[in-house]
């Protein structure tokens, strides 16, 4: 389903032109990226039938959007570009733009946030590093962020069976990615606190609950999948109380007992849908037109940021960018 950084884009231009080109840009984009680069050159901007294609699966007009075409040293060649961050920069939002780098696959090769000099802010690194593991946004099947919401608020509501599992299926990806924030930290900011492991605690009792709407998929699952859930509940409790009494043994301890409890119930086996409860939840959710690519902050991005608001603007640029890389690789 996911694979790690992709490689070879087929393009029509020769590598030995592709080389040949501006220095100054592969400088400045291989410092951004921190991609080695032989050279760098500027695609032609988006048209107009592109920028409604694009706009069509961002839901609102894009921006001012660059494109680069990039020579790595390893002689891979990428598709490159910049999108701009909303909600203007200041000293307390100095992100302006983000850029966004990637070969054929399904996974990106590179990103940046930068300031308003075209500098790259470090304080991302981590959150941008995370990218590695979520599917790429495709303009043939993308549809608005907003989409989400809508959809939720209206399963929410419904009484049909079938449009329940697509909620729960929802709900759950989101309290899963609650409680899995506290092992996703930059190394800088320590380890868990006790609020997160209190949200930790809520979000594993919250799946408990999912698991009665869940039942069309557990089948007889379905019993071990809550029971699984409460006992990482009461570990994330334990976890609480071992860091506000600083016993870091047992806190090691109760880790390892909550990861050993995560494993085991992403490897239960549903034989009706031939798969594990991972594999099972992600194709079904994919199937339902709720799956990734929508790159929204506790559906399909992790996120451990002070400002939610603020990390979804520079996630919503990012898609738009990988959006408009697949735009102009469809020329």
């Amino acid at each position: 389903m996911k694979h790690s950084l992709a490689l070879a884009l087929v393009t029509t231009l020769s590598l030995s032109l592709l080389a040949s080109r501006s220095r100054e840009d592969g400088e400045w984009l291989a410092e951004a990226l921190q991609v080695p680069l032989v050279g760098a050159g500027p695609l032609d901007a988006l048209d107009g039938k592109e920028r409604e294609r694009l706009a069509d699966a961002v839901g609102a007009a894009s921006g001012d959007i660059a494109l680069w075409e990039a020579l790595t040293e390893d002689d891979r060649v990428l598709l490159v570009a910049r999108s701009e961050v909303s909600g203007g920069a200041g000293p307390e939002r100095p992100e302006r733009t983000v850029l966004f780098a990637r070969a054929e696959g399904p996974a990106y090769t590179a990103a940046a946030v930068l300031d308003a000099d075209g500098r790259p802010l470090a304080e991302w690194t981590h959150f941008l590093e995370s990218f590695e593991h979520y599917d790429l946004p495709r303009v043939k099947t993308a549809v608005p962020r907003a989409h989400l919401e809508t959809t939720r608020a209206k399963l929410a509501a419904s009484d049909d069976a079938d449009e329940r599992v697509t909620w729960a299926l929802l709900e759950t990806l989101r309290a899963m990615n609650q409680q899995a924030a506290p092992f996703n930290l930059p190394p800088s900011s320590g380890r868990d606190t006790p609020a997160e492991t209190r949200a930790m605690a809520d979000a594993y009792e919250r799946l408990a609950e999912l698991s009665r709407d869940l039942a069309p998929l557990l089948g007889e699952q379905r019993a071990r999948f809550e029971e699984l859930a409460l006992d990482s509940a009461d570990s994330a409790r334990a976890l609480q109380t071992a860091l506000e009494t600083e016993d870091a043994e047992l806190a090691n301890e109760v880790r390892g007992r909550i990861l050993a409890n995560c494993r085991a119930c992403h490897d239960l086996e549903l034989p009706a849908h031939d798969g594990k409860v991972k594999e099972v939840f992600y194709d079904e959710r994919h199937e339902r037109g709720v799956g990734d690519g929508f790159y929204e902050l506790g559906h399909d991005v992790r996120y451990r940021h002070a400002d939610y608001e603020r990390a979804q603007r520079v996630a919503d640029a990012l898609r738009e960018a990988a959006l408009a890389i697949d735009v102009a690789a469809e020329r």
